[in-house]
């Protein structure tokens, strides 16, 4: 994509406001909203192993991780229990067609045991409604640094034979042909929200000022603009409770209609391997000091396949996995 000058004030002055981030989660579409499924994995079951397979432009390159955490789905809840784990990560220039159900195979030469084998207390919790919190921390014995191009990440519950349901379900992404979307961080504005089918994709906003201005913001990241951390506060540039959530690597210009809303329809063509699409509109607003508002931020994926990768052993133990490739994964929180 192509980054094009935005003319909003915040932008053309610097950035340099209070910034509000998120902690960080892969894969990265995860980060600010829940993803509306949920699976028994990493840490929903008394036995068993699964393997994730993260994309190099939905994790943090560069982080050095010291703890992990997976993410409970929304308003799931936990009993509270000990729970024998190993974790293993390795970066991996493994691409998704070469995800297999080998769980040695996937992690390759360069895997390491980042938490030895034992027991992990998982306390209790209910109605987990924390998309920045996971239901448990697990502090790492090696730290690891990510440095991809891709990532792979291996739970090991031990043995699965006769392992049962626990309760800690995890966030899950899932997949269509039509495309999965999401809204987070609720701005000063207006409302933006994303739809798809198989042939186009469209951005719809409300709550503009009527016959006003308006501009469509999209990219392929929302973690950070210039290397500064998003959502970002933008109270000293006049636009007080603002976020910029996006970084503008496209704007588009538009015009809200009599009733402030405006749409923008884009045909599609399903995208293989899958693309990550966030978005988010500035409009004119007379409730805010610098006269320009923004919407909440979408995240989209277009596509089914090629975004993410899972395997894992349910009920057998061995070699390859029981269950698998499949095209959904849990969303992983570090520090």
């Amino acid at each position: 994509m192509h980054r094009f000058f935005l003319p909003l004030p915040f932008i053309a002055v610097g950035l340099a406001a209070q910034p509000v981030p998120h902690t960080t989660t892969i894969p990265e579409v995860a980060t600010g909203s829940f993803l509306g499924s949920a699976s028994s994995f990493p840490l929903g079951r008394t036995g068993g192993r699964a393997q994730y397979w993260f994309r190099g432009d939905q994790i943090p390159i560069g982080m050095t991780v010291v703890a992990i955490g997976p993410r409970p789905a929304a308003n799931q809840s936990s009993t509270g229990r000990n729970q024998v784990l190993e974790v293993t990560m390795s970066n991996t220039s493994l691409p998704h067609s070469g995800f297999t159900s080998s769980f040695a195979n996937n992690l390759g030469p360069t895997a390491t045991v980042v938490f030895a084998q034992r027991q992990v207390a998982i306390p209790a919790f209910s109605t987990h409604q924390d998309f920045d919190a996971p239901g448990v921390w697990i502090p790492l014995d090696v730290p690891f640094t990510i440095i991809g191009p891709n990532l792979v990440v291996d739970f090991d519950l031990g043995t699965a034979v006769g392992a049962v349901s626990a309760p800690y379900n995890g966030d899950l992404v899932t997949l269509s042909g039509t495309g999965r979307h999401w809204t987070s961080d609720p701005s000063c504005g207006g409302t933006l929200t994303a739809t798809s089918t198989t042939t186009d994709v469209t951005y719809s906003m409300a709550g503009g000022t009527p016959n006003a201005p308006a501009f469509l913001m999209l990219s392929t990241t929302s973690t950070h603009v210039s290397g500064i951390p998003l959502p970002f506060r933008l109270d000293a540039f006049g636009m007080p409770n603002c976020l910029l959530s996006v970084d503008p690597q496209i704007v588009i210009p538009g015009t809200a209609n009599a009733s402030g809303s405006m749409s923008m329809n884009f045909p599609l063509s399903v995208p293989v391997p899958a693309q990550v699409i966030y978005g988010q509109a500035a409009h004119s607003s007379s409730a805010v000091p610098a006269g320009i508002a923004t919407t909440n931020a979408t995240r989209s994926i277009l596509g089914s396949a090629g975004f993410c990768a899972y395997i894992y052993n349910f009920t057998v133990d061995g070699p390859n996995a029981q269950n698998g490739p499949n095209q959904w994964q849990g969303a992983i929180l570090f520090q």
